[in-house]
């Protein structure tokens, strides 16, 4: 019973709030530039927990799961690569192949043994990989600086490991919950320092580990339709709410967060809890 719970908790708090706080005593606090240490905290967090949780994956992966896992270092790249890049069309050219690349790696067994015809498949890689770079772009409204960046990291992951678990998988559930326990720190931080652009280099790995967990958790497990569509809804709307810099907090969390407790609703319908 403690071992999910030191593996999917405290693990990923404590390594995150490790790599947080050397960055804090490096830095003693006082640089406002872009620097990868949220993506260590986010990264070492995540993936400490999935090895504690589920050991060692093989090499090549053989199911969705390791696959993220190996997506992690590369969507890490990804925020360093489009940061060079010199518009913002070969940003989301490189988004859209890197999702593209994942989720025809994650859904091998639906393409080789579900959807037979190859317009199907082409049909499901092309919406998944064009939802993948919306949703992608979308979180771009919210301000590298934003505190309500880091706290819809916390609460998106948070809602989705419940989500989760109310369809049948626990152990998505706790990966969920590994990261969102691996962003507590950062909103700790961004609260502490305002002018640390805390949730810059966030986006592309939060956008993978979501959608790659929710994916599995539509295909492999039991998350039905109108759930996820409502969860991804919301999530859609709270990087709209960027937009709107001068709204106060409880507007901005007012519609999405109303679409997300209409998913949970939905879940636990389901579930029959």
């Amino acid at each position: 019973m403690f071992t999910p719970i030191l593996y999917g908790v405290l693990l990923p708090l404590f390594s995150s709030a490790l790599v947080v706080g050397a960055y804090v005593l490096a830095t003693r606090n006082r640089s406002r530039r872009f620097s990868p240490f949220g993506i260590a905290a986010l990264g070492i967090g995540f993936i400490g927990a999935y090895l504690g949780l589920r050991g060692m994956p093989s090499f090549p992966p053989n199911e969705a799961s390791q696959w993220l896992l190996l997506a992690i270092p590369v969507a890490s790249l990804l925020t360093a690569v489009q940061r060079r890049l010199p518009n913002r069309a070969l940003a989301l050219g490189s988004i859209g192949l890197f999702f593209a690349t994942l989720f025809f790696a994650m859904l091998q067994p639906m393409f080789e043994y579900h959807w037979e015809s190859f317009g199907l498949k082409a049909l499901w890689l092309a919406g998944l990989t064009a939802f993948a770079v919306l949703f992608r772009w979308n979180w771009d409204h919210l301000e590298d600086h934003s505190r309500f960046g880091t706290l819809s990291v916390v609460g998106a992951t948070s809602l989705a490991a419940l989500l989760f678990a109310l369809s049948g998988s626990m152990f998505l559930a706790q990966l969920a919950g590994a990261f969102a326990a691996a962003a507590g720190p950062l909103v700790l931080l961004s609260f502490w320092n305002k002018d640390l652009p805390v949730f810059a280099g966030t986006r592309d790995l939060f956008s993978t580990v979501l959608l790659g967990l929710t994916t599995m958790a539509f295909f492999y497990a039991e998350l039905q339709p109108v759930t996820a569509i409502l969860f991804l809804f919301a999530l859609l709307l709270t990087g709209y709410t960027g937009l709107f810099p001068a709204h106060s907090l409880t507007k901005k969390i007012a519609v999405p967060g109303a679409t997300a407790g209409a998913a949970l609703a939905f879940a636990i319908i389901q579930s029959g809890f």
